[in-house]
């Protein structure tokens, strides 16, 4: 069970990045960049490569909100509490900070029935040596 939990964040985490990083800004970039495009079959424009290193922080990452936001929103009593509540309706940012040092990851809620969530973002601040979460902190 805890693997499959496991494949699943992670599946989701590639999917969640992909559709909304604007890899197709990374074209022109070298093939050893973290967020690298890769072709792997010339019929498939769809694979990503994710460095392990930002990988892990996503998935430290993931698993924090996660709980924070079924804490928070888990009564689910009404259509917006539902939507901000599940975290497969956000999309993740991630990048190196403070030289190197430090990963940024960013959730932000996408739009709900077509119209924006004002705030409902999370951003945390990850070691990038020890992969512990450093800070946390909710967008308003």
């Amino acid at each position: 069970m805890q693997r499959k939990s496991c494949t699943r964040v992670l599946f989701l985490v590639i999917v969640v990045i992909y559709a909304f990083s604007g890899l197709e800004l990374l074209e022109g970039k070298d093939a050893n960049e973290p967020f690298a495009k890769t072709v792997t079959d010339p019929k498939r424009d769809d694979s990503i490569r994710i460095s392990g290193d930002y990988m892990h922080a996503v998935i430290v990452a993931y698993g924090d909100c996660e709980k924070r936001l079924r804490d928070r929103y888990g009564d689910k009593s009404t259509p917006v509490t539902a939507h901000v509540s599940d975290i497969h309706n956000y999309f993740v940012l991630i990048e190196k900070v403070d030289e190197g040092r430090t990963y940024r990851v960013d959730f932000w809620p996408e739009p709900f029935q077509g119209g924006p969530i004002k705030g409902g973002g999370v951003s945390y601040l990850i070691d990038a040596n020890t992969f512990e979460i450093k800070d946390v902190e909710r967008s308003m």
